[in-house]
């Protein structure tokens, strides 16, 4: 079964915007008492004219984030596969490749099965239409967790989503003798 969430909150990026357990509700945002370890940055850039005259995001989204030094890889393509620790944040945001095209990310799908290990939430920074979509890692993952991005492209009624998963990875392994 897949977990699918797709509101949009409203808040800054420092406040709560979760929906708890109603991903339609934004009204009940849940408060977490973990503090965020590290925040990763997601972009997703999207060529809205290629995807829509194409009918798919392949070809057509290039996905980016600022963990390359931790390992993470795929940058520029439509997987990215991104290492993250217990009490990570990885905000996820996107962009057009064409300004005057609408992009919006609108829900980020994961398999329920990963529940207990990863949280997702969204919200929009405060007096803009930015949408921004987090998945927070609750607990050490202990195998990459595939989650495939949605979005609404221009006047498309129907979302579109990634026609391949990125990858939540569970911390390298630090080798003996480093990061002493």
């Amino acid at each position: 079964m897949t977990r699918a969430a797709t509101r949009s909150g409203t808040g800054p990026l420092a406040q709560a915007v979760s929906t708890g357990s109603d991903p339609a509700d934004p009204s009940e945002p849940i408060v977490s008492d973990r503090p965020v370890r590290t925040v990763v940055t997601g972009l997703a850039l999207v060529d809205v004219v290629g995807a829509l005259a194409s009918g798919t995001l392949a070809n057509s989204a290039y996905l980016f984030d600022n963990a390359q030094t931790d390992g993470a890889i795929g940058h520029g393509t439509a997987s990215l596969s991104t290492p993250l620790s217990a009490g990570d944040l990885m905000v996820w945001v996107s962009m057009g490749l064409e300004c005057e095209a609408f992009v919006r990310l609108s829900g980020i799908r994961i398999d329920a099965a990963f529940a207990e290990f990863v949280a997702i939430d969204c919200g929009a920074y405060t007096g803009t239409a930015v949408v921004y979509w987090t998945l927070r890692v609750l607990k050490t993952l202990v195998e990459p967790i595939p989650y495939q991005l949605e979005f609404r492209l221009g006047s498309r009624s129907e979302p579109m989503i990634m026609p391949v998963p990125s990858y939540l990875l569970p911390p390298r392994a630090t080798p003996a003798g480093e990061g002493q």
